[in-house]
């Protein structure tokens, strides 16, 4: 039988061409990643160059232009993962994933405090006079949320430190949203949290560029996760031949 009159045999030489060309897509991939959150801090600095501070601080502020942006984000890539083709058994790593990016996105909206006395990720709201109702809610709300996260902690964090080692295009993608997270809190409380601690005060200007660069970065984390889910929805990201 020829290849043409063989759709199996096509198919596995198009997965064979696309393994071929893996190395440099992954490389490429790699490249641009690590370029959003560098791409964000570097248009922090440069809006904090050429914008007054006070339209700056307008831009970042809470539920500005630059905050809602970054939830709508998180709830779209959200619902983005529901694309990929996962055997059934993977079902639970993808709502649980599904969950934890749009429990993101809630928090972007200040969601964990916006419907009860006090944020719900804070232990004196169920040590305080908070409404028993309340607090059961919240605490199935953060119970599933950490049952997710713990789902996704054990199922991934294994296979992905032994590709980090080489450096593959999605172990570097998981790599890059938690060190932009990290980053932007450790940003973020620098301004609010250890300086006043400290008793240092921060300068008007350089308190406007580190809110924008915590703001950009933020932004970026949820286009970082869009990245590494349309790399997986990319035509020739998957590949299931059969044979004739």
């Amino acid at each position: 039988m020829s290849v043409r009159g063989c759709p199996g045999r096509v198919v596995e030489q198009r997965a064979a061409r696309e393994t071929a060309r893996r190395p440099f897509a992954d490389a490429v991939s790699v490249w641009a990643v690590t370029c959003i959150p560098l791409a964000a801090l570097a248009g922090a600095l440069g809006l904090w160059l050429v914008l007054p501070l006070d339209a700056l601080v307008a831009l970042s502020a809470e539920g500005g232009p630059i905050e809602w942006p970054c939830a709508v984000l998180w709830f779209v890539v959200a619902f983005a993962v529901w694309w990929q083709r996962l055997p059934d058994d993977r079902r639970a790593s993808l709502g649980a994933t599904s969950l934890m990016l749009g429990a993101f996105g809630a928090r972007e909206l200040d969601w964990h405090k916006a419907f009860t006395d006090a944020s719900i990720l804070k232990t004196r709201f169920y040590l305080g006079a908070a409404p028993w109702g309340q607090k059961l809610v919240g605490l199935i709300v953060v119970g599933t949320v950490v049952a997710a996260l713990t789902l996704l902690l054990r199922r991934f964090v294994p296979p992905m430190w032994r590709e980090l080692r080489q450096r593959t295009a999605w172990s570097v993608t998981v790599a890059t949203f938690v060190a932009a997270i990290v980053l932007a809190k450790l940003l973020d409380r620098v301004v609010y949290g250890y300086a006043p601690m400290l008793g240092i005060v921060v300068p008007a200007a350089p308190h406007v560029l580190i809110g924008a660069m915590e703001e950009l970065l933020e932004l970026s984390v949820p286009l970082i996760a869009a990245w590494g889910i349309s790399r997986r929805l990319r035509p020739g990201g998957a590949h299931g031949a059969a044979r004739c």
